[in-house]
């Protein structure tokens, strides 16, 4: 077999010298294709979190501890409680640039607004991921339009955590630190050497610097707590979206992928004859000088064999 292949390159060395600068110039954006059809269907979308408030009025504060690390705080006795909600949704919608446009404007008009928003692939199994706040007490009103929006719901999440206890904590810092701002100000007023003068001026833009800090803390917790944040996936593929069905195997779908492949294929194929044309002024004149060399040199060959 071999050796009918290297008589067949030997016999042909124009249609070989082709099809290797063919493979060449395709193998990048093959593998290039393969790999994201690979991430296409076994991937998942990591939901994003903002710490902003709407608008230019927003106060960004990146300090907010981790449920993870944060802190415990004594329960405070109130039943007034501040809870920050998050949702997500994961939806097969008939189009995608329509629907998240939709989505858009009705948080707009319900008083919310966007945190990130992502749209990939338009034309071949568009997929969106687009994060919003909304109003809290507008919570269940927003994700029943945003359910309505979408051919099928195929995962929705809600969560909750309460920060009341966080944000009275902070209440009683601030106070703390105030009533220490407060003498160390009537220190300085009977303070005569300079060196005291600086000294406590010191302590005091270094505690302001933590009420500061803390108030920045409190107004997080707050907007956190009237804005729920939801994430939405949506794609016109179920299988392309971050909870796929565990039945995986369903022909009609997969023939779609298959289909999507081909074109994906073709295109690439189109795409590197183009480029072979166009770079055919440094590789056709190439291999005239290599058939020439070669048909001149064959006849020697063939009488030493």
């Amino acid at each position: 077999m071999m050796q009918r292949i290297f008589y067949w390159v030997k016999q042909h060395p124009f249609q070989t010298g082709l099809v290797l600068v063919i493979l060449w110039l395709a193998w990048p954006r093959i593998e290039a294709t393969y790999y994201n059809l690979q991430y296409r269907t076994s991937s998942s979308q990591n939901t994003m979190y903002d710490t902003v408030s709407p608008g230019n009025k927003a106060l960004e504060y990146s300090g907010s501890p981790s449920s993870s690390y944060a802190p415990s705080y004594a329960p405070t006795d109130t039943t007034d409680r501040m809870v920050s909600q998050n949702a997500s949704l994961s939806m097969v919608v008939k189009n995608v640039e329509e629907t998240n446009q939709a989505i858009l404007l009705y948080t707009k008009n319900l008083g919310g607004y966007m945190v990130s928003n992502s749209l990939s692939s338009p034309n071949d199994a568009a997929y969106a991921t687009l994060t919003v706040r909304v109003p809290s007490e507008n919570l269940d009103d927003a994700l029943s339009y945003f359910r309505s929006q979408s051919l099928n719901t195929t995962a929705e999440n809600i969560t909750g955590n309460d920060v009341t206890d966080q944000y009275s904590n902070l209440d009683a810092l601030i106070a703390n630190l105030t009533a220490t701002k407060t003498r160390y100000e009537q220190i300085r007023e009977s303070a005569t050497e300079i060196s005291d003068l600086v000294d406590i001026t010191r302590e005091i833009t270094s505690i302001q610097n933590q009420i500061d800090s803390y108030v920045g803390q409190q107004t997080y917790l707050e907007q956190i707590a009237k804005y729920s944040l939801i994430s939405i996936d949506m794609s016109t593929d179920e299988l392309a979206l971050p909870f796929a069905p565990k039945d995986t195997f369903r022909p009609a779908l997969i023939f779609r992928q298959a289909v999507r492949s081909l074109l994906t294929f073709m295109q690439t194929l189109a795409g590197n004859a183009i480029w072979l044309s166009v770079y055919a002024i440094v590789w056709v004149p190439v291999l005239i000088v290599f058939l020439w060399w070669y048909k001149k040199t064959r006849p020697k060959l063939q009488k030493k064999t």
